[in-house]
């Protein structure tokens, strides 16, 4: 009977040792709940670009261009041209050369949120074997960068590097997407 009676003492009245753990954890998990709510009304929201669907092309000043297809935010049937500055091994010379290129990149690239895709590969043209970092940049206004390293392969007598950047923008025709690479 006595148990009881301890018990519903205990219900009623918690030991003072129970009251205050009680109100340091509450308190503590308080504190947890605002500083969450302040650091996140702080901190910076991740801005999404919107991109549109469509042919987008450029053309810079030396006629070296840039053209690519967008389709759901990925990317497709990129092709530019660059000017390469190249170093001839055997005449210790050097001379421009224009660099076609784009049908090796993967295709369907999807666009970050943050509105710049980087992609890497490598691609063969007139027997140069270019190592290219192409970024596109559709966040404020359009710019396509390529960035292409074709250093003598084998027999090859010369060395080339590159960087073109181009400014883009997408086309105001409708025009299809190529079927072919």
């Amino acid at each position: 009977m006595e148990h009881r009676f301890a018990v519903r003492r205990l219900l009623e009245r918690p030991p003072r040792k129970l009251r205050l753990t009680s109100l340091v954890l509450a308190t503590t998990a308080l504190a947890a709940l605002v500083g969450a709510l302040a650091s996140s009304a702080s901190a910076k929201p991740r801005t999404t670009y919107i991109v549109r669907d469509g042919m987008y092309a450029g053309l810079a000043g030396d006629n070296t261009y840039a053209m690519f297809w967008i389709k759901h935010r990925r990317v497709y049937h990129l092709r530019f041209s660059a000017m390469l500055q190249c170093y001839d091994i055997a005449s210790h010379e050097e001379y421009p050369r224009e660099f076609d290129a784009g049908k090796n990149m993967p295709q369907g690239r999807e666009i970050p949120r943050n509105g710049r895709l980087v992609v890497d590969f490598v691609e063969t043209e007139a027997g140069r074997e270019g190592h290219i970092r192409a970024t596109i940049s559709l966040r404020h206004a359009g710019l396509a960068e390529f960035s292409i390293d074709a250093p003598h392969v084998g027999e090859g007598l010369e060395d080339c590097t590159g960087f073109q950047a181009i400014r883009i923008k997408r086309s105001p025709h409708n025009i299809p997407i190529p079927a072919g690479p």
